[in-house]
């Protein structure tokens, strides 16, 4: 069994904060990880961002093509623009992706499923732009107060802490821009029922940043699975790491 992790707007395959080696030390059936960096994030920071989520969906067929031991299970979990990259990869390939057993999105979006306000509230869509400027520290300490609802403040703090160690510079502004304008743009696909089998559709209940309403919305859109973690926020994985963790091993369990 594989894994790959899709981080959403403006975030990177460090922002994960250790969790894909969480997940290799608690499960040994998981043979192998993968965090994926999306161009103008991580370790592809001097890219440009593309403004299309099919340009992101074609990107990561590509990775995936690179990066997946060949001929063997996987799962993606993907969190809120990564779980609209995930949504049109399955529309754009479907056929091709045989040994993709589920995909977990977790609180994502979509104009279809939900109104503009629902999707980015508005006094973050507000301030959002003006942190982006901000230095590194600050910038960080703001995206995990936001996105963290059971974290204590000293978790918060010891992240923090470990954010001046991210080897990768601060994501050029141009580039924010462009995603958000492809996040804003994503409409959820017509997806085939084989495809729609696949998807899990999980959320926070504490999000302070996208309505869990909308996630609750494509559950009917795509009649798919619902999971519901009521102290959770935006950054699910990281916020109830330990909950998560022990859900993905029953997860695993039942789609071996």
């Amino acid at each position: 069994m594989q894994i790959v992790l899709l981080r959403g707007l403006a975030r990177h395959s460090e922002h994960w904060y250790g969790f894909d080696q969480l997940i290799l030390n608690r499960w040994p059936v998981v043979k192998k990880v993968i965090a994926i960096d999306f161009p103008g994030n991580g370790e592809r920071w001097e890219e440009n961002s593309f403004i299309k989520i099919s340009e992101y969906a074609t990107f990561l067929q590509d990775e995936l093509k690179k990066n997946l031991i060949p001929q063997t299970d996987f799962i993606v979990i993907a969190l809120s623009m990564g779980g609209m990259i995930t949504l049109e990869w399955l529309q754009m390939y479907a056929g091709s992706l045989n040994h993709c057993l589920k995909v977990i999105l977790i609180n994502t979006s979509s104009r279809n499923c939900a109104r503009f306000y629902q999707r980015f509230s508005i006094a973050t869509a507000i301030k959002l732009p003006m942190v982006m400027l901000m230095g590194t520290h600050f910038k960080e300490a703001y995206i995990l107060n936001l996105t963290l609802s059971h974290r204590s403040n000293k978790d918060k703090e010891v992240l923090l802490q470990k954010s001046q160690l991210l080897k990768f510079p601060q994501m050029k502004k141009l580039n924010f821009f462009r995603q958000i304008w492809a996040a804003y743009c994503f409409r959820a696909p017509i997806l085939n029922p084989l495809e729609r089998n696949k998807i899990v559709l999980v959320l926070g209940e504490k999000d302070r940043l996208v309505d869990p309403n909308i996630s609750r919305n494509m559950a009917l859109f795509y009649a798919s699975e619902l999971v519901c973690f009521s102290e959770a926020g935006h950054d699910l994985p990281l916020d109830i790491s330990e909950k998560f963790i022990e859900y993905l091993g029953t997860f695993l369990e039942n789609n071996k």
